[in-house]
């Protein structure tokens, strides 16, 4: 894939292996890693931190977190519209996904 073509639905990726794959699952399944990765790390504090406050709620939702996902602004149009759509495959509601031009 290279940055100076445009970024769609149909944009595909190719695998060292050979297989192609479609880039919005890709960087769908990338954010969800991080997701998750972020939801894991904030619950641990969360749970180191509950001596302190034993009447917090024992766990997190990801739906309780408010993500920002930061894009650059030079990027093109198309590719940001494609973060927000990879984003959106995540979290299937926009109101949780808020995309930041830098």
């Amino acid at each position: 894939m290279s940055f100076s073509q445009e970024l769609n639905e149909r944009t595909e990726v190719q695998a060292r292996n050979g297989r192609k794959w479609l880039a919005l699952d890709v960087f769908a399944k990338c954010l969800e890693y991080l997701k998750k990765v972020s939801t894991d790390a904030v619950n641990e504090r969360h749970l180191k931190s509950e001596k302190d406050n034993p009447d917090a709620d024992v766990m997190y939702k990801p739906a309780q977190i408010q993500w920002v996902i930061t894009i650059p602004a030079i990027w093109s149009v198309s590719a940001k519209e494609f973060m927000r759509k990879a984003a959106y495959k995540v979290t299937n509601d926009p109101k949780l996904t808020f995309l930041a031009g830098r």
